[in-house]
């Protein structure tokens, strides 16, 4: 029996540890990964916060007026009223040239980004209008598109005869505004 006992105590060493430590031991192994994935995500938002710190004190250093500048070049929000006012007066003043069958639709962009922030998708309105004039003044007034604060892509434009001097133009454009 004294040659059984060490056996025995092994036997009970292995079944004490299959029945009761092994089930512990994995139980704190999956504590542990849970804790371990834990930290790797609190140190992810801590330096998320660090980066909105630092992006949050570059914006602050921005001026208004620049501010007002950027807004105009990607504005953050469709306003086609607005956008419509706005080219009937570039066109308006200084050239006293009417847009007329104005239509405004809004295309999609799939995939496209301007910044690498998920939500820096951007979307495009293409605007289509007519007009009748000059050419010299038709020219300016593309040039005047072409310059405003607002990004503009001339994507099409038709010309045909009109009445003496004037020519009618038919021109669509693309504008963008962040999403």
């Amino acid at each position: 029996m004294k040659s059984l006992m060490p056996f025995i105590f092994i036997a009970l060493s292995v079944g004490i540890f299959y029945v009761f430590v092994d089930p512990v031991y994995k139980q704190v192994q999956s504590v542990q990964e849970e804790i371990d994935e834990n930290n790797e995500l609190i140190e992810f938002a801590n330096r998320l916060r660090s980066e909105r710190d630092e992006l949050q004190k570059k914006y602050a250093s921005i001026g208004q007026s620049d501010r007002d500048r950027l807004q105009k070049i990607l504005p953050d929000t469709v306003d086609n009223v607005r956008l419509i006012i706005d080219m009937n007066n570039i066109a308006e003043f200084p050239y006293n040239i009417k847009l007329s069958n104005v239509n405004v639709q809004q295309k999609t962009t799939e995939g496209a980004k301007i910044t690498n922030r998920s939500t820096g998708d951007y979307g495009t309105i293409g605007i289509s209008f007519s007009l009748s004039a000059r050419y010299d003044l038709f020219k300016q007034l593309m040039n005047r598109f072409e310059t405003t604060m607002r990004l503009v892509d001339i994507t099409s434009f038709s010309v045909s005869a009109g009445d003496g001097v004037f020519y009618n133009y038919n021109v669509s454009l693309d504008t963008y505004w962040l999403r």
